[in-house]
């Protein structure tokens, strides 16, 4: 009866896993697999025989156990409410440098809430280190290897936040961080992997290529990205990063003509509130091309819309610039003078940027 219990949890063992997992499974005890082909028809039965067959000795038993974790492993949080007290009370006694700016003696309550990436950062390299070396240093088991894979985490951040950058450095970054992702991996394998580790596996290659953090880390890029955000992309890979490229050139281009030229910044300002005003009109139903085109009958303009006059020549050419990129885009035409009074928010950046172009050249 034992041995037919037996057979039957090693037959739905075979059925539920697959030919990778056995691999992985493995790797994990040390056996070696390298004449068997992962991707033929018959590696999983015969990596499924090796792997029964190798568990029937202690050693692989035993270090196959070390990698399943116990139902305690997930009860609770790592840090529970003792040592949440010692890192509160470590933290009233530790004097920082003045140019450190401090991170809340609350932080993980609810009352705090969130912290911010820099509050993260004073707390996992100065707060925890001093507590969790002190509490876990002489632990063995599981403790112990949280405290090393942390600190792992904690040189790998200091190598790559400092100033000054080598091989050497760069080396010893690569070192840490991929042990510290190795040990993710068999400390916490009931979480999944966040696409910020994935990224923190190539900043050793980032600052081989460019040097520290510092030179190529700062606010404006921040702000830039923010830029990056606001423009409209079809969000297809290949398309996307030309599209980035072109509105962010045309972008500073735009930029440097207007800080040139104060006629121009001041007509180019008009235009943007005129256009802005159409925008914001209340129009009800689908023919908005009739709604909006002044020469209709019982057309009328909102009296917040701000005409935009223009001179002839810059009227023909922004035409011109609409048509060819938009035919059905709209123009108005009002008495002697020019002006914008048709679906012109839609249009593009580059487009405006190609018609201040030709107007001061």
């Amino acid at each position: 009866m034992a041995n037919d219990i037996v057979l039957d949890y090693t037959s739905q063992a075979y059925k539920q896993g697959s030919a990778t997992m056995y691999w992985y499974l493995c790797d994990l005890i040390g056996v070696a697999h390298n004449v068997i082909g992962k991707n033929t028809k018959t590696a999983k039965k015969k990596l499924f025989d090796l792997l029964v067959l190798s568990l029937q000795t202690t050693q692989h038993q035993e270090t196959l156990k070390s990698y399943i974790l116990t139902p305690s492993y997930h009860e609770g949080p790592i840090l529970g409410k003792g040592v949440m007290a010692e890192i509160w009370g470590d933290m009233k006694h530790t004097q920082l440098p003045l140019w450190i700016r401090p991170a809340p003696h609350n932080w993980g309550t609810t009352e705090r809430g969130k912290l911010s990436a820099n509050q993260w950062h004073v707390l996992c390299m100065i707060h925890l280190p001093i507590t969790l070396i002190q509490l876990w240093e002489n632990e063995t088991g599981r403790k112990k290897d949280l405290l090393e894979n942390f600190m792992h985490l904690v040189t790998a951040v200091q190598i790559a936040n400092m100033r000054v950058s080598s091989r050497n450095q760069i080396q010893a970054y690569n070192k840490h961080i991929f042990l510290y992702a190795q040990g993710i991996k068999s400390l916490y394998p009931y979480n999944n992997l966040k696409p910020t580790l994935h990224v923190s596996l190539h900043i050793g290659n980032i600052l081989e290529l460019f040097g520290p953090v510092h030179s190529h880390s700062a606010p404006f890029y921040e702000c830039y990205i923010n830029f990056f955000h606001g423009i409209k992309t079809n969000g297809k890979l290949g398309e996307l990063e030309s599209t980035l490229l072109l509105v962010s050139a045309c972008s500073a281009n735009l930029w440097a003509i207007l800080m040139d030229d104060e006629e121009t910044c001041h007509t180019v300002l008009e235009m943007v509130n005129s256009i802005k005003s159409i925008d914001q009109e209340k129009i009800r139903g689908f023919r908005f091309a009739s709604q909006l085109d002044p020469n209709a009958a019982g057309y009328i303009m909102s009296p917040n819309v701000i005409p935009l006059i223009l001179e002839e020549e810059a009227y023909n050419i922004l035409h011109q610039v609409i048509s060819h990129a938009h035919p059905n885009q709209i123009l108005g035409w009002s008495g002697p003078t020019h002006c914008v009074a048709g679906t012109c928010s839609s249009v593009p950046l580059y487009h405006m940027y190609h018609v201040l172009l030709q107007l001061i050249t």
